[in-house]
């Protein structure tokens, strides 16, 4: 039961992810019950996965690596449900849907890939500066997630007229700070991909997933800048596109991770 609980968890977050932008985007003020049963059924699939991974059918054939990852996803999804049902904190379903469900689809696929080729000595230096690059990039991109988050959530309080206690800059100090980021993330993300790509063209042919997922965060990135720069993008679909991308960006550093 293990596969099966895990790929119904990880086509569930996905769902509620949909369902919860949806609101977030119209603005809409109604409590998102179809997301919540969603989630929640969602987690409790992942739950049982965890269980089985643990204790039933996969026991001692899941590596530990993604064992943990499993555990701190189950736990994480619990909290982001509790936050959007219980506490009513309108961004906490849809960022944690979209995390959950990317981390779930990447262990999915992690359980499905071959071991890892060695690095030839002539590639090392390549991987060294790749991996750096990639970690930089990513690491720059997770406070332009925070930010972007927080933008989305303060305009959707505003917009639905929420009273909140979070005392937070003005959105225009929010946007401007989440742009110049990923201005500052974007070449060096670029870079390490390109020379990703290179190491494995000089291992092994044939695509990898992680390379799958570090092209689709790369593409809406890239997507997103062009928007910025040609017509001015912002507001609540740029975040929200910002959010995506940092969610597949995700995926990719967590399977390279698990390797």
């Amino acid at each position: 039961m293990f596969l099966p609980l895990l790929i119904a968890a990880s086509i569930g977050f996905i769902v509620a992810t949909f369902v919860y932008v949806t609101r977030i985007v119209r603005n809409d003020v109604a409590v998102p019950r179809a997301g919540n049963v969603i989630m929640a059924l969602a987690t409790a699939a992942l739950g049982g996965a965890a269980v089985a991974g643990l204790v039933g059918e996969g026991a001692g054939h899941i590596p530990t690596g993604p064992e943990i990852v499993l555990l701190v996803t189950f736990v994480f999804a619990i909290l982001g449900l509790v936050g959007q049902s219980v506490a009513k904190v309108a961004i906490a379903g849809p960022v944690t849907a979209a995390i959950v469900g990317v981390v779930t689809f990447a262990i999915l696929l992690k359980l499905e890939v071959a071991a890892p080729l060695p690095v030839p000595s002539g590639m090392r230096a390549v991987t060294i500066v790749h991996i750096s690059a990639t970690i930089l990039g990513f690491l720059l991109f997770t406070p332009n997630f925070v930010l972007s988050v927080l933008f989305a959530g303060q305009v959707y309080r505003l917009k639905t007229k929420q009273l909140s206690n979070l005392r937070l800059p003005s959105l225009i100090t929010l946007e401007n700070h989440a742009w110049r980021l990923l201005f500052v993330g974007f070449p060096l993300y670029t870079v390490g991909i390109l020379l990703g790509a290179i190491w494995q063209d000089s291992v092994a042919s044939g695509v990898q997933p992680r390379q799958v997922f570090a092209a689709l965060s790369w593409c809406v990135y890239a997507f997103t800048i062009y928007r910025r720069l040609v017509s001015g993008w912002r507001g609540t679909r740029a975040a929200v596109t910002l959010i995506f991308a940092y969610t597949l960006s995700l995926g990719a550093v967590l399977l390279y991770s698990l390797r």
